[in-house]
């Protein structure tokens, strides 16, 4: 069954590709316009910033697809755990930011990966003895720390942004909407 859980991931990877063509390729494209309702104008001007948006959405896919394909079963598991811990974080923040259909198309696909990778992972690489599990909130307390440090760049970057740009009210609402 833990195939279900892998095929999940693998859907959450091939969505962040596609989220990658959409706002690092298609972004000035009809196809780019109509996906996320902007204007030519609005488009131009938040180009660059889409296509940072999507390179991250990028790294998002590579990570999953580095789990998926990682020969030691038990650090490929911790691999997808921390990266779709990632995508959830992100999927809320743009559903919070943004739109609440964010967290529908991105957080929710990769919530369920992560609840049946851990039903079913849980029991093929480690056991549920108080010693095997700390050291894997040990391993992965770095990748929290990534997390939460990301997070917070992110949130910097566009309070910053207002702060500093002479039409910063303006230029982070495209930065958030991007």
């Amino acid at each position: 069954m833990i195939w279900i859980a892998n095929l999940l991931a693998a859907l959450v990877a091939i969505l962040h590709i596609y989220f990658l063509v959409l706002e690092m390729f298609l972004w000035t494209k009809p196809k780019g316009l109509a996906t996320f309702g902007n204007t030519i104008e609005k488009a131009q001007a938040s180009a660059v910033l889409a296509a940072n948006q999507g390179l991250y959405n990028g790294f998002l896919a590579a990570g999953l697809i580095w789990g998926l394909l990682h020969p030691n079963p038990v650090f490929g598991f911790q691999i997808k755990v921390f990266f779709l811990l990632c995508v959830i974080v992100a999927g809320l923040y743009g559903g919070y930011s943004v739109s609440r259909k964010i967290i529908m198309v991105q957080a929710l696909p990769a919530a369920a990966a992560l609840i049946l990778l851990w039903q079913k992972g849980i029991r093929f690489s480690i056991t549920n003895t108080h010693e095997k599990i700390r050291p894997l909130f040990r391993t992965a307390l770095p990748y929290a720390w990534i997390v939460l440090l990301m997070s917070a760049h992110y949130r910097l970057d566009g309070f910053l942004l207002e702060r500093l740009h002479p039409q910063g009210a303006y230029e982070a609402g495209i930065y958030a909407g991007a």
